[in-house]
């Protein structure tokens, strides 16, 4: 659904499949402005301007799955995860007015329950849920993993992706700065930012972090 910012009107809807916690994504691809949205049986492609579907890939909810992370797009990929069905690498293409998606790669040693993964310097950083909870970094190009980090991390890790290095708030609480490396998992700093822990994304401003517990916002300065 499209709403009118200044007056809330609807400006156009589009489909009847179920809902779930994944989020919307406005791209520019293949020249479209498009919305990316998974819903609960297909992961789709629909023009942002009038809402008109342009394509979808079948990825349903089934049994206790649920369709949860945000798709990452990176240069026209568009990479998909989902709980115990591991992490897949797509690619809309328009040829003679006709969208199709190419399926390139899928990886199943690790899959994301939760959290949406990030790309930062061409990688793919995200937390499989696999093992208690790991880190791990993959080339979207093929799909190989590079490596994973240690296991039963957590429940839930929120990313954001800086340069050189991605910053992880784990929801016990914990905040981890790891380097943006394909060679291995390396951990620059922690630090315990949430007493009663997290699950809301941090906030990265000039002079310092936001981080939301269960009951407190707090300002986190960064020297």
């Amino acid at each position: 659904m499209a709403l009118d910012v200044k007056t809330g009107r609807e400006l156009w809807s589009h489909g009847k499949d179920g809902t779930c916690y994944s989020s919307p994504r406005v791209v520019e691809h293949k020249g479209v402005r498009q919305v990316i949205e998974w819903n609960h049986r297909a992961l789709v492609g629909v023009e942002s301007r009038t809402g008109k579907l342009l394509w979808e890939y079948p990825f349903p909810h089934l049994t206790h799955n649920q369709n949860m992370p945000t798709p990452t797009y990176y240069k026209g990929q568009i990479l998909l995860g989902g709980e115990n069905r591991g992490v897949h690498g797509l690619e809309p293409q328009l040829k003679n007015g006709k969208w199709t998606v190419n399926h390139q790669w899928s990886q199943r040693g690790v899959a994301l329950d939760m959290s949406s993964a990030v790309v930062n310097d061409g990688l793919l950083y995200g937390f499989s849920h696999f093992g208690r909870g790991r880190i791990f970094c993959l080339d979207p190009k093929n799909g190989k993993i590079l490596w994973q980090g240690p296991e039963r991390t957590g429940e839930n890790v929120m990313f954001l992706s800086i340069p050189g290095h991605v910053l992880a708030l784990i929801n016990r609480g914990e905040l981890r700065i790891i380097a943006a490396r394909p060679d291995r998992y390396k951990q620059v700093a922690s630090w315990r930012v949430a007493k009663d822990g997290t699950w809301a994304p941090p906030v990265l401003l000039q002079n310092g972090i936001l981080t939301k517990g269960t009951e407190t916002l707090t300002f986190w300065a960064l020297k």
